[in-house]
């Protein structure tokens, strides 16, 4: 009886092992079917024109894998693009939710850029909060500490109650100062030179 037990439990196992397999090479391929899907998305976006067919290929991706964290993160800055922004808001706050270190912070950017957008549009001191929160948030990872920084100086530019164009102007000399060599100090020289002629008169 053992002798017919053994070959049958090894059968077993087999089996088994091949279907553990076959889920994982099938997931494989998925991973990166949605990988090349954000990839041509990637690409699209660069073009304006071609938005609307990027988030085609991303709501794709997504069906698929709902909580891919690139492709999440990339259908909202798409979003962003296209000025949806309560969807894009709500791609990047579960994106959040997931996001480490320099991803992390590329989100808190995002989120900002989303909430100062639609800010601009609604006036709503919550979008304000949020978004002066967000880009703060951005600035304590030194890859995005010139844009998060660049970010909260641009939302005090922004007309409305809670326009300071003081405060603005420092925290772009702020910018200069501390990232100097970044382009957004750059940007930010610029911008200083131009309220500089305005306020001379030139």
């Amino acid at each position: 009886m053992r002798k017919l037990v053994w070959p049958l439990v090894a059968a077993v196992v087999l089996v088994a092992a091949f279907f553990v397999y076959r889920q994982w090479d099938r997931a494989g391929d998925d991973a990166r079917a949605i990988d090349a899907q954000v990839a041509r998305a990637a690409e699209m976006a660069k073009d304006p024109e071609q938005l609307s067919q990027a988030k085609v290929e991303l709501d794709a991706a997504l069906k698929r894998s709902p909580g891919d964290l690139d492709a999440l993160v990339l259908r909202g800055e798409v979003l962003l693009l296209l000025s949806m922004h309560d969807l894009a808001h709500a791609d990047l706050v579960a994106a959040l939710k997931q996001a480490k270190g320099e991803s992390e912070a590329r989100v808190q950017w995002l989120i900002g850029r989303v909430l100062a957008d639609r800010y601009r549009g609604t006036q709503d001191d919550g979008d304000f909060r949020e978004a002066r929160n967000a880009f703060l948030a951005a600035q304590r990872t030194p890859a995005y500490a010139a844009r998060g920084l660049e970010g909260f100086a641009h939302l005090y530019l922004e007309k409305g109650r809670n326009r300071d164009i003081d405060k603005a102007l420092n925290l772009l000399r702020e910018l200069v100062a501390k990232h100097p060599d970044s382009e957004e100090a750059s940007a930010a020289t610029g911008l200083l030179e131009q309220f500089g002629r305005s306020v001379s008169g030139d």
